[in-house]
């Protein structure tokens, strides 16, 4: 019914799907160099979450979160707009995103659909900005 829903809507909507799961799945994140620019305390909360998830049995969770990307994929494959978004603040920055994107390829997207299918700005009928955002960006020096 939801599904329907969204696709006689002829709305856009945003998956915003996140599984701790994938933490299991991939412990070198905490790790990662480029996760270095966070602050401390979301680096904790990194750290914390990936000992977290590999201590539990996540076959519950990926099991749900496969039910939540059939959604989404039942969407783009009909047709509607289906943007990769993330609840931030609520998420760990940067990677409730990436694992957003990845339960959609884990879960039969490909990966080039992954990042949504739409435009957002044209989703909401703006046309594109003309020029720089800021007139003296032009100017050099």
């Amino acid at each position: 019914m939801c599904r329907k829903l969204l696709l006689e809507s002829g709305m856009w909507t945003i998956s915003t799907t996140f599984s701790p799961a994938f933490y299991a799945q991939d412990p070198g994140m905490a790790n990662d160099p480029r996760h270095l620019v966070a602050p401390p305390w979301d680096q904790k909360r990194l750290s914390l979450a990936v000992a977290t998830a590999t201590k539990e049995d996540q076959q519950n969770a990926l099991r749900r979160l496969g039910d939540e990307e059939s959604t989404v994929a039942s969407v783009l494959r009909g047709g509607g707009t289906m943007l990769a978004g993330t609840d931030s603040p609520l998420d760990i920055p940067a990677t409730s995103l990436h694992l957003n994107l990845r339960a959609q390829v884990k879960f039969g997207l490909q990966p080039w659909q992954g990042s949504g299918n739409g435009d957002l700005a044209s989703s909401q009928g703006l046309r594109p900005r003309q020029g720089p955002r800021y007139p003296r960006a032009r100017q050099t020096g």
